[in-house]
């Protein structure tokens, strides 16, 4: 099987409803905050010295906006993204499919920057623009070609890879003064895949390759880290760096290791990892298992959004015979839950695919075989507590791939599933019912994301939603803050400043057609985009 997941990760961004005596909207999710991952061309060298180069201007190419798909959707899908006929697509809050426009997932925290290398095949530079004035600015002017920006907490700086066939590292850049900084200067070593975790506001992560290291199946080099300075550079092992898994608060990272001892026995050890010190070992010993003995995790770590449990893949004895199968574990309580036995397809190294979970914590789902047959391979569905166990398809051994997602709100979960060859086609799942039906995509589409953010922008016109009725519209971004007034289905706002996240969730101040200025949430489905009244 193969997924869409790096892809994912690249688009999905952070984001957020309120209370009142009367009925109003409530936002109750927490916010996800991902960590970006970019696809980058491998380089093909190993690191030499870096030496100067012209500065030559470039000009960017700005591509037309495509029409939109003619696909009625229903106007919960929105924000549903997709991969068909080698693009990705977005549904609207309209229903409307439209190409995606990558410039928009890279926007700055404070809402009024975009930035993007997405300007034709000449171009090799950063280019910053102002969604206020729309004023571009190149941001890195250099013949080495620039990629996977990622903005600083402020607003005000760009960390970059900088590279070419020879080189690769990392820079940032200040988009006022452009004055250039290099953070990593590594001459055996390869800079790829930045991003950032929020527990670590002082550090930036990415992988490191060497001239003995090079990307495999199951994992991508060296986990290393830098600080914003460019002081304290580290690399952890490469046998620690398969399969990482991050906690939702981002201070903790999920290690696994494995290899054959000195008599050629084969192990399994799962790490817990908090950059500044050395990875433990998980501390199963702390864990209750009423069922079974001799347990061994067997698949990356699964950490409910919520971060009250984890979901993994065990290996243990159960009344002496051996089991394979899932079980939850009870971070509050030390408890376990034993879902149920199950055959598992592998990623590779004999690691099962991870277990996941639906954005509010109340699903997980896997991919398992429960009659032991690789003909009776399918997607699986539980609760939180492992209850209402149930198989959603049957694909047989023979299927290629499975993509799934979950909706922002953790009603809906969408999965696409087929061969190399022959599509099975995308399904729908009421998780209120559990009931399912074919997905309205174009054939052939796999889901590959479901960002729990909206593409607002600054001077935008959205339009109130029926599912956004009575919606509180505050004096200040905070859910204690008073409310000025409740806004209707049909009411006409327009985008002024933002966003700003506090209390786990994303808002932006508008204006009313009445001239009533307050802040509001963002969520989708509650919006829809209009033409300027």
């Amino acid at each position: 099987m193969k997924n869409n997941f790096v892809f994912v990760t690249m688009l999905l961004g952070v984001v957020a409803c309120s209370n009142s005596a009367t009925p109003t909207l409530e936002e109750t999710r927490e916010v996800a905050t991902p960590t970006k991952h970019e696809r980058q061309a491998t380089p093909t060298k190993i690191l030499v010295t870096l030496t100067a180069s012209p500065t030559p201007t470039v000009t960017p190419t700005i591509p037309q906006t495509p029409l939109p798909l003619q696909i009625e959707s229903d106007p919960f899908m929105a924000g549903l993204i997709y991969s068909w006929d080698y693009d990705y697509w977005l549904i609207d809050s309209r229903g409307d499919h439209s190409l995606v426009d990558t410039t928009r997932t890279n926007s700055s925290p404070s809402g009024q920057y975009t930035v993007t290398t997405d300007c034709g095949m000449d171009c090799t530079d950063i280019f910053l623009t102002d969604l206020a004035t729309g004023e571009q600015t190149n941001l890195t002017n250099t013949e080495q070609a620039s990629s996977s920006p990622l903005w600083s907490q402020d607003s005000k700086k760009i960390y970059y890879l900088e590279w070419d066939e020879h080189i690769s590292d990392i820079w940032s850049v200040d988009i006022t003064t452009l004055e250039k900084t290099r953070l990593t200067q590594t001459p055996d070593r390869v800079e790829v895949w930045p991003f950032r975790l929020s527990g670590y506001p002082d550090l930036l992560f990415f992988y490191s390759w060497t001239s003995d290291i090079s990307p495999g199946e199951g994992w991508v080099g060296y986990l290393s880290s830098v600080k914003l300075d460019g002081s304290e550079y580290v690399a952890l092992p490469h046998d620690l760096t398969r399969y990482p898994a991050f906690s939702p608060d981002g201070k903790t990272i999920g290690l696994m290791t494995y290899g054959y001892d000195e008599e050629d026995n084969f192990f399994r050890e799962t790490l817990l990892y908090h950059p500044g010190s050395e990875p433990q070992p998980f501390p199963l010993e702390k864990y209750m298992f009423d069922e079974l003995t001799d347990v061994k995790i067997a698949s990356p770590l699964s950490w409910s959004p919520n971060q009250t449990k984890i979901a993994i893949w065990a290996a243990a004895q159960l009344e002496g015979d051996d089991f394979f199968g899932i079980v939850l574990l009870d971070l509050l309580n030390f408890t376990t839950k034993v879902i149920g036995e199950y055959k598992a397809p592998y990623t590779g190294w004999s690691t099962p695919y991870k277990v996941e979970w639906s954005k509010d914590s109340q699903w997980i789902t896997f991919y398992a075989s429960d009659s032991g047959e690789d003909e009776d391979y399918g997607i699986w569905l539980a609760d939180e507590n492992g209850r209402d166990v149930q198989k959603l398809n049957n694909f047989g051994e023979n299927f290629d791939y499975c993509d799934h997602v979950w909706s922002p709100d953790g009603r809906w979960f969408i999965y696409s599933c087929g061969y190399l060859d022959e599509t099975f086609g995308s399904w729908l799942v009421d998780l209120n019912t559990t009931n399912q039906s074919p997905a309205d995509l174009p054939s052939g589409a796999r889901v590959a994301g479901w960002p729990t953010f909206v593409l607002f922008e600054v001077n935008a016109y959205l339009q109130i939603m029926e599912a956004g009725a009575n919606l509180n519209l505050r004096e200040a971004p905070d859910l204690n803050a008073p409310v000025l007034l409740q806004l209707q289905s049909g009411d006409i706002i327009q985008i002024l400043e933002g966003p700003i996240e506090t209390e786990n969730f994303i808002w932006w101040k508008v204006r009313t057609e009445g001239n009533v200025e307050g802040w509001v949430v963002e969520q989708w489905g509650w919006y829809a985009s209009v033409d300027r009244p």
